[in-house]
């Protein structure tokens, strides 16, 4: 997902989600190290889906607390 001026919001990528992927679906956005970025547009991210692997999750009571619709969610 990308803009020509700005980052996408998290609204925008959880509309591209619901597009591409199952609700239930998991979808990373990695930060990995500086020594493998790669960054061919200033304002294009990306949501990675790993195939046949489960993808660990925070516990939520880490995240924050859990609310009906989380402000900015689409």
């Amino acid at each position: 997902m990308s803009t020509e001026t700005r980052c996408p919001t998290w609204g925008e990528m959880c509309k591209i989600k619901r597009i591409f992927r199952d609700a239930e679906d998991c979808v990373i956005d990695y930060h990995p190290p500086e020594s493998t970025y790669v960054n061919y547009h200033p304002y294009f991210l990306h949501m990675w889906r790993p195939i046949g692997v489960t993808v660990p999750l925070p516990d939520p009571h880490m995240v924050g607390p859990k609310l009906a619709r989380s402000a900015g969610a689409v």
